[in-house]
Formats: C-alpha cells, sequence, structure tokens
C-alpha cells in the first residue's frame, strides 16, 4: 500500500513533469509506467529497452508476474486499498535484481518452467522467525581449499594458486634440506678432518661458510614469498568479502542476517585468516619436512631404526585421526557460537531504553550468559582435547626417545667402531 500511494501521489504525481529514476527489486508491475526499462546483470548494463520489448525477451518475466496481474493493471487507478486486491509481489513473486543484477534473471532466460516454479517458491525458507540459522561446514578441510587460500594473492586464479603453492613447499623443503647439510657437514669435518691432514681448515670452513649462505639465502627467499603470499591472500579476501557484503541485496542478506554475525565475520574470524593462519600453516610445513628428514637421517644411519618407526608412525596416525576430527568440529561450533553474543550485545545497544521501560534488565543479562555459557563450553572443551594431545604426544616422544637410546646401545661397539655414524646421529 505504501509503495502504490509512494508511486501515484509522488512519482507519478507531483514528479510527473520531471525526469524520474526508479530502481526496483520489487513491485515490478510498476514497469509498464516507464518510458525505458534498464536491465543490469552481473554489474552491466545488459539490455535498455520499452517495457514491451522486455516481455518480449523474458517471457518467463511475464509469466512469474501474472499472480499480481490485478495489481498490475489497477496501480493507477484504483485509490481502495485492500488486502485482498493488493497482494505485494515482493512476498509473493521471485526477486531478481533486474537493475542491479545479482540473483534470479538467469531463471527467467530459462524459459516459462523456471519461472513459474520460482514464482511459487517463498525466496528464503525460514522454519521460526525471520532470521536464517547460521550454518557451519562439516568433514575434514579439502586440500582445494588451501589452492584457494593461496589463489586469493594471484588474481583468485586457481592454477597460479596451485603453482605458488607447491613453489612454497618446495622452498621449505629445500630450506629444511640445507640445514640438514649443515649439520651433516660439521659431523663430516669432525669425523674426517684428523684423516685428511693435508686438507688446511680454510677447506673444511670455507665450504661450511658456502653451505651457510646458500642456507640462509633459500631461508629469506622462503619467508619472504611466504609473507608476500599470506599478506596479499589476506587483504584480497578481506576486500572481496567486504564487496559481496556491499552488493548483497537488503531483502536476501541484511534483513535475515544478524549484524553480530557480520560483525563476527569481519573480526574474529578474520583475524584468525590473518595471524593464526600463517602462522599455523607455516608451523606445520615446517614440522612435516623436519619430520621427513629426521625419519630420513635415522633410516641412512641405522636401518634397525625403522622397525621402531613404524608402530610409532601408526599411533602417532591414530590419536591425529581422532583429535583432529574433534577438534576440527569444537573449533567451528567455537566459532558459531560466538555470533549470537556479538548479536545481542548489539540488540541490547540498540533497544537500551526499551530494555529499561519494560524492566528486562534481568532477562538479557541471563540471556548473555547462557550464551557465553554456551561457547565457553566449545573453548573449553577445545583445549581440553589439546591438553589430551599433548599428553599423548609426549608419552610416544618419550617412548621414541627411548627406543633410539635403546638401539644405541645395543648397536655400539661393533668391532670396536660404533655402529652409528656420528655425522648422522
Amino acid at each position: 500500500h505504501v509503495a502504490r500511494r509512494l508511486f501515484d501521489d509522488a512519482i507519478a504525481g507531483l514528479l510527473a513533469k520531471k525526469t524520474r529514476l526508479l530502481v526496483l527489486n520489487s513491485h515490478y508491475h510498476l514497469l509498464q509506467h516507464a518510458h525505458k526499462v534498464v536491465v543490469m546483470k552481473d554489474g552491466q548494463i545488459d539490455t535498455i529497452c520499452s517495457y514491451k520489448d522486455l516481455c518480449q525477451n523474458y517471457p518467463a518475466f511475464v509469466s512469474a508476474q501474472q499472480q499480481s496481474k490485478d495489481t498490475t493493471t489497477t496501480t493507477t487507478s484504483s485509490n481502495t486499498d485492500t488486502p485482498t486486491s493488493t497482494p505485494t509481489p515482493a512476498a509473493d513473486t521471485p526477486r531478481p535484481n533486474l537493475i542491479t543484477k545479482r540473483t534470479d534473471l538467469s531463471a527467467y532466460e530459462k524459459g516459462p518452467a523456471a519461472g513459474e516454479a520460482s514464482g511459487t517458491v517463498a525466496p528464503v525458507k525460514r522454519e521460526a522467525g525471520l532470521l536464517t540459522k547460521e550454518d557451519r561446514v562439516t568433514g575434514k578441510v579439502k586440500f582445494q581449499l588451501y589452492v584457494a587460500y593461496f589463489s586469493m594473492g594471484v588474481r583468485q586464479n586457481k592454477l597460479l594458486g596451485a603453482m605458488l603453492f607447491f613453489m612454497i613447499l618446495i622452498l621449505f623443503a629445500l630450506a629444511q634440506g640445507g640445514q640438514v647439510t649443515t649439520d651433516w657437514w660439521l659431523g663430516f669435518w669432525s669425523e674426517e678432518a684428523p684423516n685428511r691432514p693435508n686438507l688446511s681448515t680454510f677447506y673444511w670452513l670455507g665450504i661450511y661458510v658456502s653451505i651457510c649462505l646458500a642456507a640462509t639465502l633459500i631461508v629469506i627467499a622462503r619467508d619472504a614469498t611466504w609473507v608476500a603470499s599470506v599478506i596479499r591472500s589476506s587483504r584480497n579476501l578481506h576486500d572481496t568479502t567486504f564487496a559481496a557484503v556491499l552488493r548483497a541485496p537488503v531483502n536476501l542478506f541484511f534483513d535475515v542476517t544478524p549484524v553480530g554475525r557480520i560483525i563476527n565475520r569481519f573480526s574474529n574470524d578474520l583475524d584468525k585468516v590473518d595471524s593464526l593462519l600463517p602462522e599455523s600453516l607455516n608451523s606445520t610445513i615446517q614440522m612435516v619436512f623436519r619430520l621427513l628428514s629426521f625419519l630420513l637421517l635415522c633410516a641412512l644411519s641405522s636401518p634397525w631404526f625403522m622397525l621402531a618407526v613404524i608402530p610409532l608412525v601408526l599411533m602417532f596416525y591414530r590419536i591425529q585421526m581422532f583429535f583432529r576430527k574433534s577438534s576440527r568440529e569444537l573449533r567451528r561450533l567455537e566459532g558459531v557460537t560466538r555470533s549470537p553474543i556479538v548479536s545481542l550485545f548489539e540488540e541490547t545497544l540498540n533497544g537500551i531504553q526499551i530494555i529499561r521501560a519494560f524492566k528486562m534488565e534481568s532477562t538479557f543479562f541471563s540471556l548473555l550468559k547462557q550464551r557465553l555459557d554456551t561457547n565457553g563450553a566449545f573453548f573449553f572443551l577445545y583445549w581440553v582435547a589439546a591438553r589430551w594431545l599433548a599428553f599423548r604426544l609426549d608419552l610416544l616422544a618419550a617412548l621414541a626417545v627411548f627406543c633410539v637410546g635403546m638401539l644405541f646401545i645395543l648397536l655400539n661397539s661393533v668391532g670396536g667402531k660404533s655402529a652409528v655414524d656420528p655425522a648422522m646421529a
């Protein structure tokens, strides 16, 4: 009713002799009064035509508007506002943003069946209330997600993102190889120098310094590539997300999404992407290559050690699989339950006068404590699971050290010489 009165009395009345630009995301029956209709698609002008040409180019659009035919034929002539004679197209018909195309104009291009089907389904399915329930991803984190993260730093190109990720892995492997080579050369120097008196100290030292310089350059290249990549990825991820929110339609996003959920995305979630994710991913990659190098050195120095490695690796694998599934879901639940806290805080600030007028302070305080307890429960459970993991990892590490010590004792002094090369120990 309000929209029709505004159009009849203001746009078509007081402003009848003015040039008027009307942007619509509903009430499409008003388009028949326009001299020209501009259709936007993907942020660009797709069509500039008359209403008649619009109906010819988009037949499914016409079919979808048949449900409000009475309204479209009596918009400018009827002065009686009754609920039965003026159904609102915003509630009964799909909302393709014809002007700033971002939703379902493509559905109209697929023919009458698609248009009619979309016209009988509510735009947003809500089981209770206006706001949509916050959803979360379940299951393991796929490798494609890491590729997508690095792709944000290279113009969102997945191929370039995969190449960048593998280049970073190669740099991490080379850096670890340089460190292992440095340690190995020190051991080799201490063992072979007495047997080769013809070689001067500068020979051994020169090679050692060369290896150190090469390893240092690799580490600098690795860290510079890593820092530049994660900074560009984080910045582009923020800009892309922010632009998507700005372009989101009010009726399909802002009206059904709590403000606290949006704030949580741009505060806590993006903070983890900016700080926690690069640090954790960097440490994980370094530890993986360090573990592989240690296993390789142990296999070269004493193949018998692999007999103890196999059961240890199996136990580590079982523990990490069990912990990773639980901790991953706990982290997701902890993040999802934080949004209602921020939303409640924002709602309380906006309605503080009403809350005080109706003396509802205790009710909102109890609701806040309930949401804090829910969020804190998942936070507490995550750290309990982390302590569970730390205890078992320490136990397995002590068992690994015990196996290495026993192996050295059993294999020591074979023919008066150590069975394990000190340079590889």
